[in-house]
């Protein structure tokens, strides 16, 4: 038996760590771990629209990031192998996947935030789609700037054998000032609304899920003010909680998770943060909650028109 030396041993460990530092930047959708204990449950869960609501940097957005990804190559995270459902991953499917991802707008939100994410990375891990999985092996050749569509070569792992399938998946990239036509066409398998959406632009995305029995991710962090947002609170929050009365969790299922639980995020700065915010912006920034729908004298009271076109507040008239 040879014994190795102290020199000897060391030069094994730094081998191994840049194999794992490697490992992470080329495969991180397979060491991908859920900065919160909650987003496991979200990720497994069967609903048909999954509401993930959270504080600013609390994990929401790389949660759908994910989700998109995993459908997109059909390559599960170690972390999820033993409880995501194989339901989700629509092995059914056999003339391509149709996912779409939505976001604020496209300069600020698409270029900078989301396609970041399944392209570059960032500091604690890699691309979420390999560069395996793009289609010609490149993002050069995958993504189409004029289209703004990214294709992505999908495969099966059965018992350890991975097979790669004929068809792609096509993940488009649109944003909410785009005209609510534009969000029309294809059926759709899945859809990504990072922030919130228009309820027109929401309705007609719901309507591209009819056929295709697809499925709805919203990651937001409700605005502190108040605006186009009721909606959700009164069609996608409430109902997604359990003891409402229209819970139901195959419909519709929400999670809440708080930025100080990001596992991820060095919690001397979150309290400096927290230091500067007040109690309400708190509430809002940091755990995720509607503040500005809270504490109404009548809470169905909607200065915007609600999901029923209800409204409260008039034109100035004569």
């Amino acid at each position: 038996m040879t014994t190795l030396g102290v020199a000897e041993l060391e030069e094994l460990l730094d081998a191994s760590l840049r194999v794992h530092t490697e490992a992470h930047r080329t495969e991180a959708l397979s060491y991908y771990e859920p900065a919160n204990p909650v987003l496991c449950e979200a990720h497994n869960s069967l609903a048909r629209i999954i509401g993930v609501f959270g504080g600013n940097r609390s994990g929401k957005s790389e949660f759908g990031a994910v989700e998109a990804a995993i459908l997109a190559t059909g390559i599960l995270p170690r972390a999820l192998r033993s409880t995501y459902p194989v339901e989700k991953l629509r092995t059914d499917v056999l003339r391509g996947l149709h996912i779409r991802v939505a976001c604020v707008d496209f300069i600020n939100g698409i270029t900078k935030v989301i396609l970041p994410k399944f392209r570059d990375g960032d500091d604690q891990h890699g691309p979420w789609i390999p560069a395996r999985s793009l289609a010609g092996g490149n993002w050069e050749k995958a993504y189409n700037a004029a289209s703004r569509t990214l294709t992505v070569v999908r495969e099966t792992n059965t018992n350890g054998i991975v097979k790669r399938l004929r068809d792609h998946a096509q993940i488009e990239f649109c944003s909410y000032d785009q005209e609510v036509t534009r969000f029309s066409g294809v059926a759709r398998h899945l859809t990504w609304f990072d922030e919130t959406p228009t309820e027109p632009i929401w309705k007609e995305c719901q309507m591209r899920h009819i056929s295709t029995r697809g499925r709805s991710l919203v990651t937001l962090t409700p605005p502190d003010t108040s605006g186009d947002v009721a909606w959700v609170f009164d069609e996608v929050y409430e109902p997604g909680l359990l003891g409402h009365p229209r819970y139901d969790p195959l419909r519709v299922k929400c999670y809440t998770i708080w930025t100080e639980h990001n596992r991820y995020l060095p919690q001397q700065e979150v309290e400096h943060v927290r230091g500067h915010l007040s109690p309400d912006e708190q509430e809002n920034r940091l755990h995720g909650a509607f503040r500005h729908l809270a504490g109404l004298v009548y809470p169905q009271f909607r200065a915007v028109p609600d999901s029923s076109d209800t409204c409260h507040v008039v034109d100035e008239f004569e």
